[in-house]
This record gives C-alpha cells, structure tokens and sequence, in this order.
C-alpha cells in the first residue's frame, strides 16, 4: 500500500473516489470494484481518498463513536480487496473549510484526479447542500471527469457502517459478517491477566484492543484466531468475568489445541458466531463445565 501525501504524490493520472470507508464493507466493496474496473478501461490509476479520522467528530467530538476498522486496518482492508494507493488525509480545520469544489480543485492539482467515482448518497466539502449535478458541474471547471456508483444492498439490508455497527451492539456477529463480507475482527497484543482461566484448564490470553475499535455486545463467541500465519479455533469472552468479581470490561481468549506462551504476541481473532451471553456462575467448576460445553460446541459446529 501506497500512502500518498503532500510530499508523495502519484506519478500518473488517478481515478478517485472519496469516504471514510468504515469498516470496508461490501458496500464499499462493491464501490471500490467499480472503480478498479473503471480506472482500467481508462488507463488511470485508482485511488482512494479517505481520513484518518472521522468527519463527523471534527464537529462534534463529544459524540465520538468507536470505529470497524481504525486507520491501520483499513489500509489492510484496502489491500485485500486490491487498492494499492490511498489519499489518507487529517480532518482538520483547513479541510473541513474547503468547499466541494475547492476540495476538487485540490485533487485534481496536487493529486492529478482526471475522473471521480462518487458513492451512492455521498457527499463531500463544506457546502453539504451540494448534489451530483453539482459535483458534475463543478468537475467540468476545475477538469474532473464525475460519475455515480449506485447503493448496494445485501437482501433485506441497506450496507451500511452504521448498520453493522448496530448488529455488533446487539451482538448478531453473523449477519453483521454478511454485510461485512468478511469475519469481523479483533486485534490485540496479549497482555498479562489474573490467569484464573489456567487453575480450571482453560487458559486465556488477556488482549489490549485499541480503544478505537468497536467491541461487540459481551457474551461468548466462536473465534478463528491467527497467530503467526497458522490458525486455531478458540473462544472469546467479551465482558466483566462476573464469577470471579470481574471489576472492569475484559476481552480474553482461549485457544484450542494450543500450547505455548503468547504473552507479548499479536492475535487476529476473527468472530464467527456468538454462543451465549456472559453469565455469572455459582462456582469455578460450574463455570468449567459450561466453558467444556462451549469448547464442545466450538469443536462440532465451528
């Protein structure tokens, strides 16, 4: 991935398009393939123009909401699905000033934009009251080409960020996947914890999320995790650990058939289905018995 700036500029015309691209979704996919192929049949090179930081708590950062995909998996994200250069700006004041056609202005000089892949219901720069037909006009004064991608729904669902988070929030992992087109995932380093979990035979790994990133409703779930390019089936537990006086939110998990020390490592833990909600046992064997009912579970079905 190429990450362009002021001081890394592309060496041929583009093909852009523009969001923030949350959690890079099959609707943003879906954008993203259209433009791939439209850059193509142009001879362009695609771009991407997102932020690193979310427009909309620039305004109002009392209202901070936590991300899909914070800055560093996004750029992931654009890569697995074969974006190769991106346009990662701050959104800061001189940005948020800019109107639609000044922001296009910028592009097309300093980026060399020549065309411009707009998402259905988009809209960019100060003068938010701007529609296509505008985006189109302009375009023509400042020398960029302007066309629409239409929405993308998934059945019954409109794709969205918003949509998605909402699922997690509620914990339903597995039609929040669907619109995501992938497994939704946690990363975290493995940090040092209480280590109840080995006493009763299922040691977990304690993970430092970053702070940006949504957590899913607590509760268990079936987990694919990625440890050094091999992959383990395990079980994550999202929540307070109520059996054992838990005091604050935890996300720890277990990995099947595995043994080793993974303190200081980096775990993909990829979310394949919610199992149950969290729930505070009478004892630590009690506790053991469902944990092995679960391991059972993960075994059979995931």
């Amino acid at each position: 991935m190429k990450i362009l700036s002021d001081t890394c500029r592309p060496e041929c015309d583009t093909f852009a398009t523009i969001g923030f691209f949350d959690g890079v979704h099959l609707g943003h996919q879906y954008l993203l393939e259209q433009l791939k192929m439209a850059s193509a049949t142009n001879g362009l090179l695609p771009l991407v123009v997102s932020f690193a930081n979310r427009p909309s708590e620039f305004f109002h950062p009392e209202h901070s909401t936590p991300l899909l995909s914070p800055p560093e998996e996004k750029l992931t994200r654009f890569e697995c699905v074969g974006i190769k250069h991106c346009l990662l700006l701050d959104f800061n004041a001189p940005i948020a000033k800019l109107t639609s056609k000044e922001f296009m202005t910028m592009l097309q000089q300093r980026y060399r934009v020549r065309q411009l892949l707009v998402g259905y219901n988009h809209h960019f720069g100060s003068d938010r009251r701007a529609t296509f037909n505008d985006y189109r006009l302009f375009g023509q004064e400042v020398g960029i080409r302007v066309s629409a991608c239409s929405e993308r729904r998934e059945g019954d669902f409109f794709v969205s960020s918003s949509s998605i988070r909402q699922l997690l929030d509620a914990g339903d992992i597995s039609t929040a996947n669907r619109l995501l087109g992938y497994k939704y995932q946690l990363v975290g380093s493995v940090v040092d914890g209480e280590k109840t979990g080995r006493t009763i035979g299922f040691p977990t790994a304690n993970l430092c999320i970053s702070p940006q990133k949504l957590i899913p409703k607590n509760g268990v779930y079936a987990v694919r995790v990625e440890l050094k390019n091999r992959f383990y089936r395990g079980m994550l537990n999202i929540g307070m650990r109520p059996t054992v006086g838990g005091k604050q939110l935890s996300v720890e998990v277990h990995l099947l058939d595995f043994s080793g020390d993974l303190y200081g490592e980096t775990l993909v833990v990829n979310l394949t289905a919610r199992l149950r909600d969290e729930q505070k046992f009478d004892s630590l064997d009690t506790l053991k018995h469902q944990l092995q009912n679960d391991c059972d579970t993960v075994r059979r079905e995931y």
